[in-house]
């Protein structure tokens, strides 16, 4: 198929970025561009860093049967065994004369260990599942083109001056690792969602950070992360929860297969991100033997530690505390809160049950008329959980428990993809236990 261009008149973009026309082309290998005509250029606020040691392409290249022996080949090994379609999917690598090519369009000097990666499969073609998790490794023309991209469409975000315009659109952790931006033309993505979200190394880090750091951004990634100092960290840490058996391949209803993480269980890597690297950094998780245990007091301890980590998310991230006041509106289906330093989050809200400390039970959602159906899908998955392993405390309507270990059964919810995260909130002499999703 060739590549088809549609023009269209574009009269105001953004309130600040003078546009005529934008240039969209779907390309075959599934990546879109746009190209803006008489728009400014982007003037980052910092240069690239040179993350490459010192090193030329061809040096890196020297050492590359000894990376792919350590790393690479074994998860090929993997793949080949247990998800033969994605690599099939694999293309052939990347020569010096691409990476250099693809280096000097950008402006920067490679690391090794994206060289390494790019000069072993060079993308994937297909409807196979993502390499990452579900993430599809980006040929260097598609990463390229996601680099301009993101350089001419987010132009609004990437200045200073935009930056104090949209606070609210960036944030990151661990503090001082990635610059607070939207995003960055220095933001090299190696993996994508086909929605505009990546995995991407970072050649431009903040003061504490470093160069050739892997973090996630884009369109849907407010909140960025570091989830490894370097590219060769982060696909060890994959080998390693492979052989340590986090990993859910599951048969869709194409008839193809998703692959996804077992713990926590998610339909997305980038949600799953949110859990498996902790706020401050200083973790990667999770460790082997953390998947979601098949026995209910094992499932409820892995729901408490996916409680506490999104705990520290909400705070960290949203600002979202115990003493944050919240609204709910079973119209729309959606719970505001407000922040104590005034911000108003909203968000998609799913009800998971009330506690009556007069009578020491937990009386859940799916047993309560007054809760729209659409609100209760939290719920209602985990009571089907709970049939289908025969836990009687998921599956009976009124539980007898203290409200700790109320607490507790609700946090169970967290291994699913209908919350977020948890909230506890007072209403009237009883407690009510939401779950809330901040993107909607």
């Amino acid at each position: 198929m060739d590549a088809a261009t549609f023009l269209c008149q574009q009269h105001e973009l953004h309130s600040n970025v003078a546009v005529n026309y934008v240039h969209f082309t779907l390309h075959p290998d599934g990546y879109h561009e746009l190209r803006f005509d008489d728009a400014k250029p982007v003037a980052p606020d910092a240069p690239p860093q040179d993350a490459s040691g010192g090193l030329s392409i061809a040096q890196q290249l020297a050492t590359f049967e000894e990376a792919a022996a350590t790393i690479l080949s074994p998860l090929e090994t993997w793949l080949k065994q247990y998800l033969p379609e994605v690599a099939d999917s694999l293309q052939p690598g990347a020569t010096a004369r691409q990476l250099q090519n693809y280096a000097n369009k950008l402006g920067v000097v490679l690391p090794q260990d994206f060289v390494h990666l790019y000069h072993w499969h060079n993308g994937q073609k297909g409807k196979a599942a993502g390499l990452f998790y579900g993430m599809h490794l980006m040929s260097l023309k598609a990463s390229l083109a996601a680099c301009e991209q993101e350089r001419r469409y987010w132009q609004t975000y990437c200045d200073a001056e935009s930056r104090e315009k949209y606070p609210d659109h960036a944030s990151s952790t661990p503090s001082g690792h990635i610059r607070v931006q939207y995003c960055n033309p220095y933001w090299l993505p190696f993996a994508h969602d086909h929605a505009g979200n990546y995995l991407g190394i970072d050649l431009s880090p903040d003061s504490q950070g470093t160069a050739g750091q892997v973090i996630n951004f884009g369109r849907y990634e407010d909140h960025k992360k570091v989830l490894a100092n370097s590219l060769g960290d982060f696909l060890h840490w994959l080998a390693a929860q492979w052989q340590a058996g986090n990993t859910s391949v599951r048969r869709e209803a194409d008839g193809g297969r998703s692959f996804n993480t077992r713990w926590p269980d998610k339909r997305h890597f980038l949600d799953s991100v949110k859990l498996m690297f902790l706020h401050d950094g200083s973790t990667l998780a999770p460790q082997q033997g953390e998947s979601a245990p098949q026995n209910e007091a094992g499932y409820l301890e892995s729901g408490q530690v996916l409680r506490n980590r999104m705990a520290h998310m909400a705070a960290d991230e949203l600002g979202l505390t115990a003493q944050s006041r919240w609204q709910l509106n079973i119209q729309t289906g959606t719970v505001t809160f407000t922040t104590a330093q005034g911000k108003l989050l909203h968000c998609q809200a799913q009800i998971l049950g009330r506690y009556h400390p007069a009578q020491g039970q937990l009386h859940w959602a799916w047993d309560q008329s007054e809760w729209p159906l659409d609100m209760l899908c939290a719920a209602r998955a985990l009571q089907d959980e709970g049939t289908r392993h025969t836990w009687p405390r998921f599956t009976t309507p009124r539980v007898a428990c203290s409200e700790a270990e109320a607490w507790n059964l609700v946090a169970a919810a967290c291994h699913g993809d209908d919350v977020e995260g948890l909230f506890r909130a007072t209403d009237g002499d009883s407690v009510l236990y939401l779950g809330y999703l901040t993107q909607y």
